[in-house]
């Protein structure tokens, strides 16, 4: 089959040409061409650092971390915003096989994820373990658990509170980044300084080692630790090199958080080609606008939601986006609104890239396509090939009929940290299962659908949130919208819709006016209620949070029922209390035992009157 075309579900993307990105020497070719030149812009009254400084800095974090006993079988958690330091944590890691510098008598395989159950977290090594910086402590807690993190490099500045609440301690203690406290082992800034002999780089940071440990973002239970090995890792960049054709030449600004698969590729992907990246600590405006005008990237990445708000600024002009040659966001559906209102403002078509944390990227966008090809989720990434079945019989299912999207290649990630299960259920036969609904063109062509969970299952059809919201948005009064499904007593579920209005708009729109609007284009597919909310719930990754929205359509029982329900509920408590009482003891009055029966039930949400 030709590269990038599709005669049927399989779509095999362009052979990976680029070379694995050796991830121990990811600065190797900046030294060697221009060490004096800028690694690492960042904002307005911080230095920015040459590839030179950056490697010394790094060297100099890999002696402290040997210093302070990281070794052999260790993992390295990371708790830090959008920061040099954690660039420099990063680099510091890869060069000394993140964590040690000593033989490593196992290597972990996709079989020893799948298979070795027992002994899965000894037979892990050790591996860069980034948290999300927006993570509370209980979710640090389940982090810093799975991983067995004996090091955690934290924001103590920002976050002190937050991590004197941790039930789970790294026995080698915190590593101090914006701050010192006497309970921190070491601070970051005296690391970068530590002299000694030259850093080995470990001789195993190669292969099926691990190297890196993503988290997802657990929308459906406690997260899973996504496991990335050194080929895996190095062929996700080289493939995000040969897509974006990334040279030393570009300046690569990620606008979304370097603890999340999308920025740390962005911004290790340009370095190892010598192409600097810039550490925009957030995707705001106030902090996006000044970096663009000053230092001019060649590429940028947003999340849908940030970028809808930076081209809404009135502060943004064309002018600021004049050095880009891709403009790319991901993470979440463009919304055709937003592709609008990107060009009119900058002339640039807002080229979409999907991945996740594992696997990225897995398709991608170029910077010229046919204006008939805008909406899809651009073609095959190389080195990767999609297969799409039937969601029910795992069957592929014919060209243009949409169906669960499967990946297979170099790029897709050994397993889940400590849960050969979850692996095992994702990865059969060498095809992941991504979870994603998406149905291919005959150019080869991915079109994206949702996430098999998120598909609204109404009247027999299926629907896509995504193209429900994508309508919502062009009315004139709407800026972000969320569609979820609301469960009925039947297989049925109703589609609702959260939106936020537009700032300025003087007078909401009925709530009959925007299903109307809905119903004009997508006739069976449009919401049968409508809600405006004050501000758009986000997950922690930037999302619009369709579980919190699920959540608010829990709305309660009309009162009446209610009264009727709560009536009806004590008669069966006076019931089962009565029970109770004959079979405690003759003695028990039956009114003793009711008070127990309705603290139970009032935790539960019930409520007596």
């Amino acid at each position: 089959m030709a590269e990038g075309k599709s005669s049927g579900p399989v779509v095999v993307g362009p052979p990976l040409e680029t070379a694995k990105v050796e991830l121990q020497h990811l600065l190797r070719f900046g030294l060697a061409t221009k060490p004096d030149a800028v690694a690492l812009y960042t904002p307005a009254g911080e230095p920015d650092w040459t590839f030179a400084s950056l490697d010394a800095a790094s060297d100099g974090v890999a002696r402290g971390y040997l210093r302070l006993g990281v070794k052999k079988g260790d993992r390295v958690a990371s708790l830090l915003p959008n920061c040099v330091e954690l660039m420099i944590h990063y680099i510091a890691c890869a060069k000394i096989g993140l964590g040690e510098c000593v033989r490593v008598l196992d290597i972990l395989t996709r079989k020893d994820l799948v298979q070795d159950t027992d002994n899965a977290h000894i037979r892990m090594r050790e591996a860069l373990t980034p948290m999300n910086y927006r993570y509370t402590p209980p979710e640090m807690d389940h982090a810093l658990d799975l991983s067995r993190s004996t090091v955690l490099v934290a924001h103590v500045g920002q976050r002190k509170d937050d991590l004197a609440r941790l039930t789970v301690r790294p026995p080698l203690g915190i590593v101090a980044v914006g701050g010192r406290d006497d309970e921190n082992v070491a601070h970051f800034s005296d690391l970068m300084k530590e002299e000694g002999p030259p850093v080995v780089l470990h001789p195993e940071a190669d292969g099926d080692a691990p190297a890196i440990v993503f988290f997802t973002s657990g929308s459906t239970g406690k997260p899973k630790g996504v496991t990335h090995s050194y080929d895996t890792y190095g062929y996700c960049l080289a493939s995000f090199i040969q897509a974006l054709d990334v040279t030393e030449k570009d300046i690569i600004m990620p606008c979304s958080s370097l603890s999340h698969a999308a920025g740390t590729a962005y911004s290790l992907g340009g370095l190892a080609v010598g192409a600097p990246a810039v550490i925009a600590p957030n995707g705001t405006a106030d902090v996006v606008l000044p970096l663009f005008r000053s230092v001019r990237p060649t590429i940028a990445f947003f999340l849908p939601s940030f970028l809808l708000m930076l081209v809404r600024d009135a502060r943004a002009e064309r002018e600021d986006f004049a050095s880009l040659r891709l403009l790319q966001s991901g993470g979440d559906k463009v919304a055709r609104l937003l592709q609008k209102e990107c060009f009119e403002l900058s002339g640039l078509y807002v080229t979409e890239i999907m991945g996740m944390s594992e696997c990225a990227p897995i398709t991608i966008h170029a910077e010229r396509e046919r204006d008939d090809k805008r909406g899809s989720i651009g073609k095959v990434t190389p080195g990767l090939s999609i297969c799409i079945r039937d969601v029910a019989t795992r069957r592929e299912v014919p060209l243009g009929e949409d169906g669960r999207m499967w990946i297979k290649g170099k790029l897709v990630m050994t397993g889940y940290w400590n849960n050969p299960g979850a692996t095992s259920d994702t990865i059969r036969d060498g095809w992941m299962d991504t979870g994603d609904v998406v149905h291919a063109d005959a150019d080869g062509y991915i079109w994206f659908s949702g996430r098999q969970k998120q598909i609204i299952v109404h009247d027999g059809s299926n629907i896509s949130p995504l193209e429900v919201e994508d309508v919502l948005m062009t009315h004139a009064a709407v800026d972000q919208a969320g569609v979820v499904g609301v469960a009925r007593r039947s297989p049925r579920k109703n589609v609702k819709a959260y939106i936020t209005l537009k700032e300025g708009i003087a007078a909401a729109p009925s709530e009959l006016e925007l299903i109307e609007h809905c119903r004009v284009q997508i006739g069976y597919k449009s919401p049968e209620s409508i809600e405006i909310l004050p501000s758009m719930p986000l997950n922690p990754t930037g999302k619009v949070d369709r579980a919190a929205l699920k959540g608010q359509s829990a709305s309660p029982m009309p009162a009446m029922v209610q009264t009727v329900a709560r009536r009806w509920m004590r008669g069966v408590l006076q019931r089962r209390a009565s029970e109770e009482a004959r079979r405690r003891s003759s003695m028990v009055e039956t009114d003793a035992i009711l008070p127990e029966l309705l603290q139970l039930l009032e935790e539960d949400g019930y409520e007596d009157d």
